[in-house]
């Protein structure tokens, strides 16, 4: 153990703490001295403490949509655009298929062009299998910017926004228009048969950019539809003097704020559970009288068919 400070603080800093957790830098601590001394510093509960706190987003941050559309390019010559979430269908089905191993069955390779689009000769091209992750594109691959790259301040759209609702990279916003409806009410023509925003001309794409931005979005505000290792944390303007102190409050008062939301659904277990309770019972009776039913009814028969054999 006393090896491990051989290895410079700094290497802790930068290339340990992002992977770890609070929970996990706490089973450190109490595994040995020797860890507690490394882990339980007031620089790394700082770099703890940051997580706690939002991610912000940048002027270079990397759009790259919606976990459902975000897409991926080949890095080579073909510079083939592709969802991340067809990649790793059709990865998942190579893998469920095992058309890894040894040349696929002629029935196998049908399905596999049906069901997914490809060829049995693009195999090679989905191995080794992705981990199914939205958050770090496969190898060989690389997220796409969304972003316009003629306009910085061109807002991002998806290949999923229609014409009909407002974009999804918007939220809780009421005020803001459909690209239709926007358009009628501004006496502008667009493509109707278009479906997708864009779709429709660049020209009517920045015009509605333009709209968008006048109601204060110029950039999509979701940190999740963002490449996270281009986002920062909005960090602390104040060095408290037990970063520990400050995170284990945090996380006690999100952990005091999740109990009663944790009470109101415990209370609508219960009620279904008395409602369950009151039905069995139900069923129970109701299984109790057929039983006196079907008593009286063997005593009748049998008393039925003494009578018969006497006379």
């Amino acid at each position: 153990m006393d090896t491990l400070h051989i290895i410079p603080n700094e290497v802790y800093y930068e290339q340990f703490i992002q992977y770890f957790t609070i929970k996990e830098i706490a089973n450190l601590i109490m595994t040995s001295k020797v860890l507690k001394s490394i882990f339980d510093t007031n620089n790394i509960w700082k770099m703890l403490h940051f997580k706690t706190t939002p991610l912000k987003i940048l002027s270079d941050s990397v759009h790259i949509g919606p976990t459902y559309s975000r897409s991926i390019k080949r890095i080579d010559s073909t510079n083939e655009i592709m969802l991340l979430s067809k990649f790793n269908r059709i990865a998942s089905y190579i893998k469920k298929e095992n058309l890894y191993n040894g040349w696929p069955t002629i029935e196998a390779t049908h399905r596999l062009r049906i069901d997914t689009g490809i060829s049995i000769i693009n195999i090679k091209d989905f191995i080794p299998t992705p981990v199914i992750s939205y958050d770090e594109p496969p190898k060989g691959w690389e997220f796409v910017n969304l972003k316009s790259e003629s306009d910085d301040n061109c807002f991002p759209f998806q290949q999923v926004d229609n014409i009909y609702k407002k974009p999804g990279c918007i939220s809780k916003s009421n005020s803001v228009l459909s690209l239709f409806t926007w358009s009628v009410r501004s006496n502008i023509s667009i493509n109707p048969s278009k479906f997708c925003i864009i779709e429709q001309s660049l020209s009517i794409q920045k015009e509605y950019s333009d709209y968008l931005a006048s109601l204060g979005h110029v950039k999509c505000s979701c940190a999740n539809h963002y490449d996270i290792t281009t986002l920062s944390n909005t960090g602390l303007k104040i060095n408290y003097k037990s970063f520990k102190k400050m995170t284990l409050k945090k996380l006690h008062t999100q952990s005091k704020k999740n109990i009663k939301p944790s009470e109101k659904k415990m209370n609508k277990k219960d009620i279904q559970i008395q409602k369950a309770k009151q039905i069995l019972e139900k069923l129970e009776s109701e299984k109790k009288s057929l039983i006196e039913q079907n008593k009286k009814c063997i005593t009748t028969t049998s008393k039925l068919k003494e009578a018969i054999e006497l006379l």
